[in-house]
């Protein structure tokens, strides 16, 4: 927005503009109330008035879009509408309302929005696909190759534990055991970016790969202008140039990355044995090599009984598996990255219950053997640590679907098309289920009885809800929890000295974008001593 005015009040055609700017305001107010006439809505959800072309938008310049619609919510109720530019969004405030229309109401808000030009590029292979065939079978397919080819398995928990032991020995180095302060948000998202390309790809780039360092910048940079991008997305396509926004940098970023992702597979292909299954890459092709089998196996049999009426089925429609792969690498491998800077954050700040999960993993598996999920049922205090993180982080603020059909969402008419969001932010903040809940305390998540407290786990949605939840939860919770337990297992997580910047020092404050980051810190870390019970 703010481009937009720089470039417009100091161009040398602002008359120009400024007339194009009118006609097109008299355009979009024509086309929205014959839009309004033609799709007039019994009961439409109350909400707060717009502006011509830019809708609400004015407002989320004020601050974070989380927050504007935490007040909004508290002004119009649990369902409430708003104008983004060209199109309508409507908020959920509650769980119930929530599990209403993700749940109950699906899949009538399965679908993504689709006029978000930006977002709509950049996940091709999943995550924006609309609410259809090609979606459910790519999702499926996605699904049960991980959960086949190493879910349960111990496959995908040895790749994660093989990272983390690269990750401990580079910390380890960078902060000489204890003596020197350091960064270690660059280190600490290599991680789940090199354990998540191993899965999909059968290897692992060192740390100061010329590779890995790009395949994290881009995507980090992708992210970072898909954020900022809703001016773009929300300006009519004759506007965006004359306002001087230009998105050729963040798409010629986004076809290095597709290419490279092309690359790897045709790679991957050319040495692809049909018996031999080494990764995610091998086991999709398996699959379009068994998919391929069936369809001329029953156009032979069609061919043999051509009176049956069925002729020739047609293959199934599947996201391309290069698009699936890069939605995989950018929302499943860069916002784990940012959780586990966030665990390791609020480690070095909260270093009692940094302690007390030691001693827990002490008892459990000792110094020596290896943390494992079927360690998880015993291992509830960093269970509960992975949850809070998750809760106090809200790396994702906001959640958004999109109707695929007219639908009743809380008593009021959402139509087609429609995006429809939920407040994560607030969920996770919620003193009913959550009391203090700035305050990080794992505790919260343990009952009387040593157990995860399910009243909390059902009211809360860290991987979304319903048949859009994320596709990769299993595998990111395994990461997440097996990382953690190891760090916490071999290191100790210390705040820095008094020589670190003011603003470097570890404290809980959120960086938000599209995905929501801590800030830049410091910490000391040193190696754990043979480990002696505390009284």
């Amino acid at each position: 927005m703010r481009v937009f005015i720089e470039n417009w009040s100091s161009s040398p055609v602002t008359w120009y503009i400024a007339s194009a700017l009118v006609l097109l305001s008299l355009t979009s107010l024509i086309r929205a109330r014959k839009s309004r006439d033609t799709r007039k809505v019994k009961r439409p959800p109350p909400g707060p008035k717009g502006y011509p072309i830019f809708g609400t938008f004015p407002s989320f310049l004020k601050k974070p879009a989380h927050l504007v619609i935490k007040d909004w919510t508290e002004k119009y109720g649990n369902v409430f509408r708003y104008q983004l530019g060209p199109g309508e969004c409507v908020v959920l405030g509650d769980r119930e309302t929530i599990r209403e229309a993700f749940v109950t109401n699906s899949p009538d808000v399965d679908s993504r929005c689709q006029w978000r030009d930006c977002f709509i590029s950049m996940f091709k292979g999943l995550s924006v696909l609309p609410y259809c065939e090609k979606w459910s079978n790519t999702r499926r397919r996605t699904l049960t190759i991980l959960r086949d080819f190493g879910m349960g398995k111990g496959y995908m928990e040895d790749k994660i534990y093989e990272e983390n032991q690269y990750l401990i020995e580079c910390i380890l180095d960078a902060g000489e055991d204890g003596k020197k302060n350091f960064d270690p948000r660059d280190m600490l998202r290599r991680s789940p970016m090199n354990t998540i390309y191993s899965i999909m790809f059968g290897k692992r780039y060192d740390y100061d790969n010329p590779k890995l360092l790009m395949l994290m910048n881009t995507i980090a940079y992708l992210v970072d202008t898909c954020a900022i991008a809703s001016v773009y997305d929300i300006l009519p396509a004759p506007l965006r140039p004359l306002a001087g926004f230009s998105m050729n940098h963040f798409r010629q970023k986004l076809d290095e990355l597709s290419s490279y992702m092309h690359e790897q597979v045709e790679k991957h292909r050319k040495y692809y044995k049909t018996k031999a299954t080494r990764d995610f890459v091998d086991a999709w092709l398996k699959a379009n090599d068994e998919d391929q089998k069936k369809l001329l196996m029953s156009s032979h049999n069609n061919n043999n009984n051509c009176c049956n009426g069925e002729g020739i089925r047609e293959p199934k429609p599947y996201g391309k598996l290069p698009d699936v792969i890069q939605d995989v690498l950018v929302a499943g491998a860069h916002s784990t990255g940012l959780v586990l800077n966030w665990m390791v954050l609020l480690m070095v700040i909260n270093k009692h219950e940094q302690d007390l999960a030691y001693e827990e993993i002490m008892e459990v598996i000792g110094p020596d053997r290896v943390p494992s999920m079927s360690d998880r049922p015993r291992l509830r205090r960093v269970d509960a640590i992975v949850h809070e993180s998750l809760r106090i982080s809200t790396v994702l603020p906001l959640v958004a679907h999109a109707t695929c059909r007219d639908t009743v969402i809380g008593g009021f008419d959402v139509k087609s098309n429609t995006e429809v969001m939920y407040n994560n932010w607030t969920i996770n903040r919620d003193e009913k289920y959550f009391p203090e809940p700035e305050k990080f305390n794992p505790g919260r998540w343990i009952d009387a009885d040593g157990k995860l407290r399910k009243d909390l786990l059902q009211n809360y949605f860290p991987f979304g809800i319903g048949k859009r939840s994320c596709a990769g939860e299993a595998l990111a919770r395994m990461d997440l929890f097996i990382s953690i337990a190891t760090l916490l297992q071999n290191i100790e997580m210390l705040p820095p000295d008094e020589t670190v910047q003011p603003s470097m020092k570890p404290e809980v404050v959120h960086v938000v974008g599209l995905l929501a980051e801590c800030k830049p810190y410091m910490m000391k870390v040193r190696k754990r001593p043979t480990y002696i019970k505390s009284k």
